[in-house]
């Protein structure tokens, strides 16, 4: 891959990872997306856009907090959604996607002294997740020769696709 890379923010990278578990969990019961997320309790990771279907002031920081609680929620649904299942029979891509939201959430989010969550504070450098592990990487330049968009890492991992990255 060529050229600068588009960057997906932390919001927007659990979405698509928690988006892709209930999709081939979908998929595995021969439902629709939308329902799956329904019955989970999670309808927002259905919708085309995570941003606006939490329709929030993404200007105001404790707007932007909130929002982070309402996602990692999900995420804590769709898990214990999983681990009802009879027999527990985990696809190993819904395992890979809701051990990749588990690991940006660890890489990005801490708990205040108030018990509130939030994005870690930091420079403006952009985080990229790489290889099978999603090891984080730390650059400070868009226009590199290595493709480093966590969203087409993160597609590439959880879709499995091979793609040769320069």
């Amino acid at each position: 891959m060529w050229g600068a890379s588009k960057v997906e923010d932390t919001y927007n990278l659990l979405g698509h990872a928690l988006k892709k578990a209930i999709g081939v969990i979908a998929g595995q019961q021969g439902r629709g997306l939308t329902e799956v997320a329904n019955d989970i309790g999670v309808d927002i990771v259905a919708l085309s856009s995570l941003k606006a279907a939490l329709d929030l002031n993404w200007d105001d920081p404790d707007q932007k907090n909130l929002a982070l609680g309402i996602v990692l929620e999900a995420l804590e649904r769709c898990e214990t959604f999983v681990q009802a299942q009879p027999g527990n029979t985990q696809h190993p891509q819904v395992s890979s996607a809701l051990e990749t939201a588990r690991l940006i959430e660890a890489q990005n989010v801490e708990v205040d002294t108030h018990g509130e969550v939030k994005l870690l504070a930091g420079d403006k450098t952009t985080l990229s997740y790489t290889g099978q592990n999603f090891e984080k990487m730390v650059r400070t330049k868009n226009r590199e020769h290595f493709c480093g968009s966590p969203l087409i890492i993160c597609s590439l991992y959880l879709t499995k696709q091979p793609c040769a990255l320069i």
